[in-house]
């Protein structure tokens, strides 16, 4: 119940305005790549809005998330705002990334979300085994379970940049 509360609370309307810029910006970095061969000044447009619109409300939540918790829910919740600090680093992440994820399509590498997402199961079932069952400590696997998620965003984001340019495009022809 906790986990589910801070997943609505945090990543169900972010996932709104996500999917509101990620809408914006496919339509203008397929016809960049198609264009011009690169969707990089896009990209790199989009990406610096997101951590703008994102950095103050997500930086707010890492210091107040249990204050806010209890404020909006009741005194029962804290411990959830305390599970939202432990998933902020994810969450932000997840936000400036997912609406760029198209660039993977438009590039045609989509065997590199495969091969990251097997890792990323990978790891996340290692996340909680460690802390979990190995230590039986949920602060633990939700630590891990959001850094392991962070790093992976951030894999992404650096491919992302990178298939943002098609090397073999050549005035059209690429």
């Amino acid at each position: 119940g906790i986990f589910s509360l801070v997943d609505r609370v945090l990543n169900k309307p972010l996932g709104i305005v996500g999917r509101a810029v990620s809408i914006n910006f496919r339509s203008r970095a397929a016809a960049d790549y198609r264009d011009r061969g690169s969707c990089r000044a896009i990209l790199l447009k989009t990406l610096t809005l997101l951590i703008c619109i994102s950095a103050f409300p997500f930086l707010a939540l890492l210091i107040y998330a249990p204050y806010l918790f209890e404020i909006f829910f009741g005194e029962e919740w804290i411990v959830a705002g305390e599970f939202a600090q432990y998933l902020v680093p994810m969450f932000f992440m997840q936000f400036i990334t997912s609406p760029l994820s198209f660039v993977l399509n438009i590039a045609n590498k989509q065997e590199i979300d495969l091969y990251l997402h097997l890792v990323m199961a990978i790891l996340l079932t290692f996340c909680f085994l460690l802390g979990w069952y190995l230590q039986n400590n949920l602060e633990l696997s939700l630590q891990l379970y959001s850094s392991v998620y962070s790093l992976i965003y951030a894999i992404y984001l650096g491919f992302y940049i990178k298939y943002s340019v098609n090397i073999g495009f050549e005035d059209g022809a690429g």
